[in-house]
């Protein structure tokens, strides 16, 4: 993170949802590899990226997504749920599951 604890590093996403995108990125985010002074084997002890793809269930919507007005907020319960999006809200989370 920097100075205001943003992260630096950029969050990898999957805009064709096949995980491709997911497996460029670790591919790209490889710091045991030979361009960074490795021996080349990626034996990070770091598990391989596969496929991913947005958790569902009765508090997402159909792409995973909770809405809330703050982070800390997602978890509670509310009245019309966390799966569908108010005027209110300005966060949204989604968390992602190996498929």
């Amino acid at each position: 993170p920097d100075m205001m604890g943003t992260p630096t590093s950029p969050v990898p996403t999957d805009e064709e949802g096949d995980g491709t995108d997911l497996l460029a990125a670790a591919a790209a985010a490889d710091h045991w590899g030979k361009e960074s002074g490795g021996d080349g084997t990626g034996d990070s002890g770091a598990v391989a990226a596969t496929k991913w793809r947005p958790m569902t269930n009765d508090d997402t919507d159909a792409e995973g997504w909770k809405y809330g007005t703050s982070f800390h907020r997602l978890d509670a319960p509310r009245e019309g749920g966390r799966d569908v999006e108010k005027s209110s809200d300005v966060v949204r989370r989604r968390c992602w599951v190996r498929a």
